[in-house]
């Protein structure tokens, strides 16, 4: 009897094995697909500005006024961190203007890139080029400039810096390590991967397996050789309409690892049960025990075969024996239904942030960025003041809601566990100001005083800056929401008695209900009464901090009164406290 159940572990293992590798590929594809679709980001964001750069009249216009011309393309290049230049050149590839004078490209006429966009007369992205005058790795993106007779009177471009691309490709990708992504050029040149590892930029790949299965197919899966030489699950997808590719590669023995480690589990419940059926056997006989036995051995193998609906049968059977046979028939259905609704919703949930993340990003983006250039008016006077004013009330709304978008991604990366730490040595003390610093503004249009409390010697802490910065500054916003005109916040750190470095925000707001306290710490969760039903808010940012304040090991605690106001307390473990004559980064 043991060896039918052996067999029945082994065919249900050799199932689960194709089905993780099978999800394994799924999770890699969706993860290229969602990586694809942030570069893609960064490309259209160049096409736009390049769209509306072309037809402004200091563009047009260029080679009769080269200073007006370099004002208006450095005040827009100082607005993206991820230019590196911005450029115009006559037909002929000589340079006609430059967001910065002292730079001087020279002739790009035997560029492939310049050609394509004369020849194509429309929007081209370069393979992976060393920059003439930065002599550093870039991409370009080139579109060609017409006149009033749809005559190509020039080419203007904008140069990508590809550490841009490299930060990007983090964001998306799992932090577990049995997966890594990377970014290639048309050519099989690296140009970006995470992790880092010891990869170059430019580091040419193009006789490796992984591109050669890539580079004639947009999108696929694969098991290949990583560039490290481990055999990994790939899932590849093109970034747009450009030659570049990302892929996405999990490792395999890892997937194989966790399976053969449940079936060493099944394999121990399955001796037991063995035991068990034994002990039982020499009481009951083949009618009673045996026979109902071998129909729950014949129903898991259709189960394990694929048949859900498979169920057991049990025509002659007594007490305990029919309990079974109904427990495992309702656990088949279960599991059945749980699994449909499991691998619908998490589909669901991906499509959802993936779509979101570009539809909603990149036009975001672009509005922001547009609102800046007519706030700040580079590109001369826009008449009416009131413009002015209207493009402030843009940009703010805008980045209202990518902040948003972002919180909806970092908690569903935060709960999927995959976001990791940057962790550095940081002084609390100057993170606390710097945060207070930034909502002074804030504050003061609320009517609030806001203060800080901070000792005087450094407190050095090993954390992500990063995170612990977003961490103060949603608790601080939070404050000063629910806080009236007049009212006050502070902030305040010090160590405690357990050498826990300690952080409290503390502000004179409504306050919250002692049965409404655990309702605002869960996710959209938020109380409606009549003194806060006027406060904007989604409910995300409260559990978002929460849980990041538990990643770094840390509790986050909340008392409140009604009318008197509202106090955070946020501890860190001992561990993180570190020896204040270490060098400190802000």
């Amino acid at each position: 009897m043991l060896l039918p159940l052996v067999g029945v572990m082994l065919h249900f293992a050799e199932f689960e094995k194709d089905a993780a590798i099978k999800g394994a590929f799924d999770d890699a594809a969706l993860m290229a697909e969602r990586g694809a679709e942030r570069q893609r980001d960064i490309i259209d964001a160049a096409s736009n500005l390049l769209t509306v750069l072309s037809r402004l009249p200091q563009v047009r216009e260029a080679a009769s006024d080269v200073a007006a011309c370099s004002a208006m393309l450095s005040a827009t290049s100082s607005l993206y961190p991820w230019i590196s230049s911005i450029f115009i050149n006559d037909p002929n590839g000589e340079q006609v203007c430059v967001n910065d004078p002292t730079i001087k490209i020279g002739n790009i006429g035997d560029r492939a890139y310049f050609k394509r966009a004369l020849e194509d007369k429309q929007l081209v992205v370069s393979d992976l080029l060393t920059g003439r005058a930065s002599r550093a790795p870039r991409i370009f993106a080139a579109m060609p400039m017409l006149n009033d007779k749809v005559e190509v009177s020039g080419v203007i471009g904008i140069g990508i810096d590809v550490t841009a691309m490299t930060q990007v490709l983090s964001i998306d990708i799992t932090n577990d390590d049995d997966t890594m992504a990377v970014l290639l050029d048309g050519q099989g040149r690296l140009l970006a991967r995470a992790p880092a590892g010891g990869a170059m930029v430019g580091d040419d790949y193009s006789d490796r397996p992984l591109y050669q299965a890539v580079k004639e197919r947009r999108s696929g899966t694969a098991e290949l050789p990583a560039l490290d030489g481990s055999e990994r699950l790939f899932g590849w997808r093109r970034v747009g309409d450009s030659s570049a590719i990302l892929a996405v590669g999990i490792l395999k023995s890892d997937i194989v690892a966790r399976v053969n480690q449940l079936l060493y589990r099944r394999m121990v419940e399955i001796g037991v049960a063995v035991l068990i059926v034994s002990a039982i056997g020499l009481l009951g006989g083949e009618l009673l025990v045996f026979g109902p036995l071998r129909e729950l051995t014949r129903t898991a193998k259709r189960l394990g075969a694929g048949d859900s609906s498979s169920r057991v049968r049990l025509p002659i059977a007594v007490g305990e024996m029919i309990q079974l046979g109904h427990a495992f028939n309702r656990m088949a259905a279960d599991l059945g239904e749980r699994q449909a609704k499991l691998i619908k919703a998490d589909r669901a949930k991906s499509e959802f942030l993936a779509n979101m993340s570009h539809e909603l990003r990149t036009p975001l983006n672009s509005v922001i960025g547009f609102a800046e250039i007519i706030g700040s008016q580079a590109m001369g006077p826009v008449g009416d003041a009131s413009y002015v004013e209207y493009a402030e009330h843009i940009r703010e709304s805008g980045r209202h809601l990518l902040g948003l978008i972002n919180d909806i991604l970092d908690l569903s990366k935060v709960e999927a566990g995959r976001m990791e730490l940057i962790e550095d040595t940081v002084d609390f003390g100057a993170t606390i100001r710097s945060a207070v610093g930034m909502m002074q503004d804030q504050a003061e249009k609320a009517g609030v005083q806001l203060h800080c409390t901070v000792p005087k010697r450094p407190i050095a802490v090993r954390a992500d800056s990063q995170r612990l910065r977003q961490v103060v500054l949603n608790l601080i916003s939070n404050a000063i929401k629910f806080t009236d005109a007049g009212g006050r916040v502070t902030a305040e750190i010090a160590i405690d008695a357990e050498s826990r470095p300690t952080l409290t925000i503390e502000d004179t707001g409504i306050g919250i209900a002692a049965d409404d306290l655990p309702r605002v710490m869960e996710v959209f969760g938020q109380v409606q009464t009549q003194l806060n039903r006027t406060r904007s808010g989604t409910g995300i940012g409260l559990p978002l901090t929460k849980r990041l304040v538990e990643m770094h090991g840390g509790t986050l605690d909340l008392t409140s009164q009604p009318g008197v106001g509202t106090t955070v307390t946020v501890r860190f473990p001992a561990s993180r406290l570190l020896d204040a004559s270490t060098q400190l980064v802000a």
